[in-house]
This record gives structure tokens, C-alpha cells and sequence, in this order.
């Protein structure tokens, strides 16, 4: 050891520490126990369980709180309603927290703990003392120290765990005594919640992150989620008595996660089963074999792999390698009666089994062109700034963003040459990115033609450019402006058009007229703050951004920046307003490009499939969430083809 300190110092110390901690992980064993008494202990099965586990997708509500005083009350024997909050996830690191540190988070813990009280004491009766505590542990040492662990003794009713880094809680928990003291207590029936973090480790699966510089619109690349399943004996896990029929996602619906969630539940052991409560939005999981209740701001979501056979369709195609997987039952759950039962694989309504419709005879020949028509190609931003550009760097040109579009050039060359660009809204970054992709065609040897259309604009003259071009590229950034502009569209011909041969390349927020139904929500602003804020309103059914679009192909809506942008609630959204629409959500530097014989996905990213047309609930919960049983969810990477065979 003295060699040891002499080369690597402190780092060999805390190894060697992290190399001697006790391997324990019990079953209902006093939170006294002698670690070399955890050694025999088994994993805690399903059955086991009869204590409630509550995720709460993030936040600290009025709501989700009163959700788990509710479950901590009904477990209460006695004039005492014991409560406690679990502190490791806002730790820094699982072996040591200085002084200054440890204080800051009692105290920043200390208000958790107040709102709980305060919550308790509204709801309880007057006849009973509620107390909430924040037991100091905080690293891997605490968990493992008697006087520390006798905190959570047989008198608790219920336990909360604080949002943070689900990660470092578990690596201080793991194969404790805490841990053994809280699996005897769930046994016991002690009711155990918790938002963001705390939510996450209530899953044995636990996803951890995502892995390098990943985020929310890499949660379909392979490898881009980091879904801790490490086995009973590592710290890599959620706790050990955790839900082992599905992985629970937090900020499900704000956060954008509905991909890493798949990613996810795809690479997990055990049942192919997600469960995703939003922002704001808690669920009740009854002996970990059904949600019960959904309480909060919008819904949960719950994935199944299962039924149809989704997880055996999976694979990873394409230059990213993104995950494609077809027919996942896709399911919403807001308040106000609708569950799910994790043992049959059914979503419930008011406590009744609702079965899966017939999945066999799904038809998309409405994306097919007429015969002798153009190709049409619906595409989710092609001139996004990001790290690869269509403007020239240096002598040579970063093409890999642009595949459609060399994809287009190709088409336009081999037409004639003439391109028009469409310019739908007169403003600043629809102006900049006209200018940019004329310069850009030009350079590709084409003859370019610009032209804007506004409400002042003279429709004849626009539509004798049009007519004269062979491929005409459309686009606009704001979605307002160009639900504002879809008459003057329609009168533009373009669809006939594109009957008579002429190439259509609709992109960005022109990309979402082209269906029958469109959102006209602005982009956010480029930060996740504003992406987060747009995320979940489109999951209440009174979102009121879903307009007529241009009809171009009947029975389907469109939405494009679909990952990039968290827009996969205006998907949903679109096929709550009319369940016979199939909505596509199409993501940056991709298209959909539909021909008489095919629809194919072009470029390097995914799309999104959401079908309603076989669900049958699809409605608007007490909270005005949207409720939705047996949506079928699919994605599509490059090359592939969305018609069947």
C-alpha cells in the first residue's frame, strides 16, 4: 500500500476503499445489520413487493408531493406519520463531500423536506403528528453507518428521494445496509417516491444519462444511452428491489426523452416495458404490477416492445446507426382513471383491461404519388447552422449534412436545371437562408431563380416562376407565418404541379404544410430551456396550434425538427385532433421522399411514426392530458421504405 500512495496517491486510496466496501444486498434485514450478514442476500423479486413506488417525472408540486403523503398516510399505523427524504443524489461524489458542501445540502434538502411537512400537515387528520426528516447521508460512508441507517427504522411510513444525480445516489447506496433497511421497508409495505433522480432509481434498469456528448435528439443513435443494468452486486443500478418489469424515464415529455427511453428499453434485460412521467407529473405503481394513478400536469407514457413483437423488428441502420423498431404500443396515461397492468401487458380504463387492436393490415398507400408525378420531398431543416454547413469551409465543402440535397440537385439536374426557390414569410432568417441556399445551387452548376411569397404578393407571377421551373425547393421558418400563408399556397397550384412532374422539396416549417393537419408553433429559441417549454403543452388536449395545412397528401401531418426540438408532443398532437391522420415527425438533415412506387427516408438521421387510426381511447383526461391506448410507434432510418414490403 505504501508503494501504492508513492505512485498514484489519493486516487489509489479511494480505489482501494471502493475495492473493500461489503458486496451487501439484503433482504428485510434491521438496519443494523453486519455487512458480512448481507453476503447471503438475494435480490428482491416482484412478487415481494408491496409497497408502492411512485416516479414523479421532476419538480417538486403541491400535486405529486400530496401524491406520495396520500400513499404514506394510508401505510401509517399509529399517531406518528414518520417521513423520510433520501439525500445522496445531490452529492458531488459517493466518497466524499467537504464540510461546506454537506451543509449546503442539508439545507437546500431541509426545504424538500418543509414542503413535505407542510403538505402532510394539510392532509392528515388532526388527531396526527407528522414529521419529516433528512437523515445526513451522503456518501458511501454515511450509508453504511449503524446510528445513520436506524434513521430509517421500522417507524418510517414513507421515503422520498430528491432529484440530482441518480448515478452518485446509487453508487452511495448500492449494496448497503441503507439499502437493505429500504428494501425491508418497501416489503413492509412503505410507500417510496421520488421526482428526476429520485424517480430514476426506482428502476432496477436504471438509465443513467446519456453517454459522451449525447442528448435528446441522439437518443436513437446506438450507443448514445447509458442504461445502468450492471447486475445485483455492482452499483451500476437502480435499487436492487427496484421495478424489474419496465425502466422508468424522468422529464419524459419536457426533456425531449421519448427516444432515449426506447434506446433504452431496447437494451434492458428484462421486460421491454418504458414508463415516463413528465415534468410535474407523478404515477402510482401498485406492487410493482400496475400504475394505478396518474397525477400531475399532463400524462405518462408507458412503451411496450412487447405486444407486437417491436423489440424483434429492432436494429441499427443508416450512417448513424440510428435504432429503427416498428409497432411499439405506445400509450398515454394522464389523470383520471387510466392505468396499466406490467403483468398482461394492458393499459387500463377505471380498472378494465382495454386489448390491443388487430396490427397486421396497417396501410400508408396515401403517401404514394399518382402516377407521373414528381418526386416530393418533405424534409425536417437542411440548412440548420450546426457543425457541418452547406457553406463552403476552406476549399472543400461540408457535404455530410447535405445527402438531400445533393439528393435534390441530382433530381433538379436531370429534370432541366431550373430551380426555384420558394421563400414562404418575409423575414430575417427565412431571407438568410434563401440567400444561402440560392449561392449554394448556383454553385452546383443550376440556374436559380428566388422568389417570396407574402400575403401582398401577386399569385399569378408567382405561379408563372413556378410553372417554369423543373424542381422547386419551398421553405420557411416560422410555422405561424406559413399556417398564415397556406390559401396564397393553395393557389399557387403546387400540387398539380407536382402531379405534372415538377420536383417539390418542402423544408423546415414549409415541410409542415404539406399534410392535411399542421402545428403553427414557432421554432424555440436554439437553447433547451425553450425547447423544454414548448415540450409538454402539446400533450394537453386543449393545445390550440393545430390548423388546416395544404392536403398535398391526404391523411398525414407532418412536423419537422421533430428530435431536435422536443416536437414529438405535436405529433401526438395532430392525431388527437384527428385520429385518421398518421403523423410523421421528420428531424434535421432528413426527408421523406415520396414517389409513385415509395415513401424512403433520405439522410442521416430518423423519423418518427405516430398511428392512431386502430387506438381506441384517444381523449382528454381530467387534467386535460391526453389520454391514448394502443398508438402504434415506429421509426425510420436512411433507406428505409415505410410501405410495407
Amino acid at each position: 500500500m505504501i508503494a501504492c500512495l508513492r505512485v498514484l496517491g489519493w486516487c489509489c486510496v479511494l480505489s482501494l476503499l471502493l475495492s473493500l466496501t461489503p458486496m451487501a444486498y439484503g433482504s428485510g434485514l434491521p438496519a443494523t445489520a453486519r455487512p458480512a450478514d448481507l453476503e447471503a442476500m438475494s435480490p428482491l423479486s416482484a412478487g415481494d413487493a408491496v409497497g408502492a413506488l411512485i416516479p414523479i417525472g421532476a419538480d417538486y408540486q403541491p400535486d405529486t408531493l400530496g401524491l406520495f403523503v396520500q400513499q404514506a398516510l394510508a401505510h401509517n399505523q399509529d399517531e406518528r406519520v414518520e417521513l423520510r427524504v433520501l439525500l445522496p443524489s445531490f452529492s458531488s461524489s459517493a466518497l466524499f463531500q467537504g464540510p461546506d458542501d454537506r451543509q449546503l445540502n442539508l439545507e437546500d434538502a431541509q426545504v424538500r423536506a418543509d414542503q413535505i411537512q407542510a403538505i402532510c400537515e394539510q392532509l392528515a387528520a388532526s388527531d396526527l403528528i407528522c414529521n419529516t426528516t433528512v437523515p445526513d447521508i451522503q456518501v458511501r460512508s454515511d450509508a453504511r453507518d449503524p446510528d445513520k441507517v436506524a434513521e430509517f427504522g421500522l417507524d418510517v411510513d414513507g421515503i422520498y428521494g430528491l432529484g440530482g444525480d441518480q448515478v452518485i445516489a446509487m453508487q452511495v447506496i448500492a449494496n448497503t445496509p441503507l439499502e437493505t433497511a429500504l428494501m425491508g421497508l418497501h416489503q413492509q409495505g412503505v410507500p417510496i417516491a421520488g421526482n428526476s433522480a429520485g424517480a430514476a432509481i426506482q428502476s432496477r434498469d436504471m438509465i443513467a444519462g446519456y453517454t459522451g456528448d449525447n442528448f435528446a435528439w441522439n437518443g436513437l443513435q446506438e450507443g448514445a444511452v447509458d442504461l445502468a443494468s450492471g447486475g445485483d452486486r455492482r452499483s451500476n443500478r437502480g435499487l436492487i428491489f427496484g421495478l424489474d418489469r419496465g425502466v422508468i424515464e424522468q422529464h419524459a415529455l419536457q426533456r425531449g426523452r421519448l427516444f432515449r427511453t426506447l434506446q433504452a428499453v431496447e437494451q434492458a434485460p428484462g421486460p421491454r416495458i418504458g414508463i415516463g412521467p413528465d415534468w410535474r407529473t407523478g404515477v402510482v405503481i401498485e406492487d410493482q404490477k400496475r400504475i394505478t394513478e396518474t397525477v400531475g400536469f399532463t400524462s405518462a407514457y408507458v412503451l411496450d416492445e412487447e405486444t407486437f413483437g417491436a423489440a424483434n423488428s429492432a436494429s441499427y441502420q443508416g450512417d448513424r446507426w440510428s435504432l429503427s423498431i416498428h409497432a411499439v404500443g405506445f400509450h398515454l396515461l394522464p389523470a383520471g382513471g387510466y392505468g396499466y397492468d406490467l403483468q398482461t401487458l394492458h393499459p387500463l380504463l377505471n380498472g378494465s383491461p382495454v386489448e390491443p387492436p388487430e396490427e397486421d393490415d396497417r396501410q400508408f398507400d396515401f403517401l404514394l404519388r399518382p402516377e407521373g408525378a414528381g418526386p416530393l420531398l418533405i424534409a425536417g431543416d437542411l440548412l440548420d447552422d450546426g457543425p457541418e454547413v452547406i457553406e463552403p469551409v476552406g476549399r472543400r465543402e461540408a457535404l455530410r449534412r447535405g445527402s438531400v440535397l445533393s439528393h435534390f440537385i441530382d433530381l433538379a439536374r436531370d429534370a432541366g436545371g431550373e430551380v426555384l426557390v420558394l421563400a414562404v414569410g418575409d423575414d430575417e432568417l427565412t431571407r438568410s437562408e434563401t440567400r444561402r441556399l440560392s449561392r449554394f445551387l448556383e454553385r452546383r452548376r443550376l440556374s436559380v431563380e428566388e422568389a417570396t411569397l407574402t400575403s401582398e404578393a401577386f399569385l399569378e407571377d408567382l405561379y408563372d416562376q413556378l410553372a417554369a421551373a423543373d424542381a422547386i425547393y419551398i421553405l420557411g421558418s416560422q410555422q405561424s407565418t406559413v399556417a398564415e400563408l397556406v390559401e396564397e399556397l393553395q393557389a399557387l397550384k403546387l400540387g398539380e404541379l407536382n402531379e405534372g412532374g415538377r420536383i417539390l422539396l418542402f423544408d423546415d416549417a414549409a415541410a409542415a404544410a404539406v399534410g392535411e393537419w399542421m402545428t403553427a408553433e414557432d421554432r424555440p429559441a436554439d437553447d433547451l430551456e425553450s425547447k423544454e417549454d414548448q415540450a409538454s403543452p402539446p400533450y394537453l388536449a386543449s393545445y390550440p396550434f393545430v390548423v388546416p395545412g395544404l392536403g398535398l397528401v391526404p391523411g398525414a401531418a407532418f412536423e419537422p425538427r421533430s428530435f431536435y426540438d422536443y416536437r414529438a408532443g405535436r405529433s401526438v398532437a395532430q392525431i388527437f385532433h384527428d385520429p385518421e391522420t398518421v403523423a410523421f415527425g421528420v428531424e434535421r438533415e432528413t426527408a421523406l421522399e415520396l414517389t409513385s412506387t415509395g415513401a424512403t427516408v433520405l439522410g442521416p438521421a430518423a423519423i418518427l411514426v405516430l398511428d392512431g387510426r386502430s387506438a381506441p381511447v384517444l381523449e382528454a383526461g381530467s387534467n386535460d392530458g391526453i389520454a391514448a391506448f394502443w398508438v402504434l410507434l415506429d421509426t425510420f432510418t436512411t433507406g428505409q421504405s415505410i410501405l410495407p414490403g
